[in-house]
């Protein structure tokens, strides 16, 4: 477990996970945080944790290629100020030697908009990892994220809006459902 300020990423990984693994989840997920204002190449830095070809599925959205990761880096941050993953669980299933791993995940994200409003969801995500030997390190072959729930912060305290998959197909993973979808 790593002990993190309270305004950086955090992942919680199992003792027995390998470092690269481990440090390639922290550096995902730092990057993920990294706004385009923090960081004018936010985009682009996010997008090179991918093999070119990757997949990046999210809600009913699937991206793919350096455009499509950058694409969607754009999209998530326009009405986004920060964000702040954290990542509490990590399920590991390592192949021969480490050329290959495969992650579920489970986590909540902070965000904060530019209305200053402020909101968070608890999802899961599923990665595929290989091991590139020349560039020494791993690089993303898949990626999938499931958004669970969206907690709405409101004046005293915070209500909890389950999002349904019928929710997300009619408004994509930025959207919260109604009572009707629960």
């Amino acid at each position: 477990t790593f002990q993190l300020s309270r305004n950086m990423t955090k992942v919680n990984a199992p003792a027995d996970l390998p470092h690269p693994v481990s440090a390639f989840l922290n550096a995902f997920y730092r990057a993920s945080d990294t706004s385009p204002a923090e960081n004018p190449r936010a985009h682009e830095l996010y997008a090179d944790f991918f093999l070119p070809n990757s997949p990046l599925l999210m809600g009913p959205n699937t991206f793919n290629g350096r455009e499509g990761f950058i694409k969607f880096r754009e999209q998530g941050w326009e009405k986004v100020s920060s964000r702040r993953h954290v990542v509490l669980d990590v399920f590991p299933r390592l192949g021969e030697g480490k050329k290959e791993c495969e992650l579920m995940l489970r986590g909540t994200v902070e965000y904060g908009m530019k209305d200053g409003s402020k909101g968070a969801a608890d999802w899961a995500g599923h990665m595929k990892l290989n091991y590139l030997e020349d560039e020494g390190g791993y690089k993303l072959a898949f990626y999938q994220v499931w958004i669970v729930s969206r907690l709405v912060y409101v004046d005293n305290g915070f209500m909890l809006i389950r999002l349904t998959d019928s929710a997300l197909r009619s408004c994509g993973n930025l959207c919260l459902s109604t009572e009707d979808d629960m």
